[in-house]
């Protein structure tokens, strides 16, 4: 992609460190940046410049205002993200939307697990498929992962687990159709194998999260409310098992999961 030609090469730099791809949603294609240890591989100057995108993004996603709290708490879920996506409108490059994800170290016989960490797009563009593309182009590419040692990118064998947490059926349905199965905790299905329970363990343990029942893998006031401040557009199954299983308005949590 020649930057030259757009609003982003006012800081050629920072885009070289990463990759360009094309996103595909049912409007059209927008422009997905992809990179790989943030904290790591930009500067601060760089950091500012990625925050000053993202930060109105995540504000205009859950309809919050400005706050200070709000800028360190999203500074810090950003950048402690093992990689990051953001996805820009072809015409003028503004930030629409972006995905972090992170690597939980779990077992060398076991495997490492996927963690699908916050996503958030605009609201204007939400619904028109771009959670679901970045879901799917995330765990396709975990196939060529890489850690960042020796002050360089080193391959490593794909994930053997994937999980991702949410308070939203919508967000289950779409990671399903990602995995191409049905993930954990299955819908009219109460069991939860017993390897599945300690990668939620895990899982909840990364997250600092206190409330965690491996049993049903949910949490209790995980985000002290509803983050998306209404009620949640119904989806067959899905609506009824979180229903059964969670209170969004008291911010209640389910850490789907996924083994390969």
């Amino acid at each position: 992609m020649n930057l030259k030609k757009h609003k982003l090469a006012t800081n050629d730099k920072i885009w070289e460190k990463g990759t360009f791809f094309e996103v595909k949603t049912r409007d059209g294609k927008l422009i997905g940046w992809k990179i790989s240890f943030p904290e790591q591989m930009l500067d601060e100057e760089e950091k500012g410049i990625i925050f000053s995108m993202l930060y109105p993004v995540a504000l205009d996603a859950f309809s919050q205002q400005p706050s200070s709290e709000k800028e360190e708490d999203i500074f810090s879920h950003i950048f402690s993200a093992d990689g990051l996506i953001i996805v820009f409108k072809k015409n003028d490059f503004r930030a629409i939307a972006f995905r972090l994800w992170n690597v939980i170290e779990y077992s060398a016989i076991q495997g490492d697990i996927l963690y699908l960490a916050g996503m958030c797009v605009k609201k204007k563009y939400q619904g028109i498929g771009i959670g679901s593309f970045l879901l799917n182009y995330i765990i396709n590419d975990d196939v060529h992962r890489q850690y960042f040692g020796a002050d360089q990118l080193c391959p490593l064998p794909p994930c053997k687990f994937i999980a991702l947490r949410t308070q939203n059926p919508i967000m289950k349905m779409c990671f399903d159709k990602a995995v191409n199965g049905i993930s954990y905790p299955k819908p009219n299905k109460k069991e939860i194998p017993e390897d599945i329970k300690e990668v939620g363990k895990i899982v909840a343990r990364f997250l600092g999260d206190e409330n965690f029942n491996p049993d049903t893998l949910t949490s209790k006031g995980t985000y002290g409310s509803n983050l998306y401040g209404k009620e949640h557009r119904r989806v067959a199954i899905y609506s009824e098992q979180f229903d059964s299983l969670l209170d969004s308005s008291r911010g209640d949590s389910m850490i789907c999961l996924w083994r390969r």
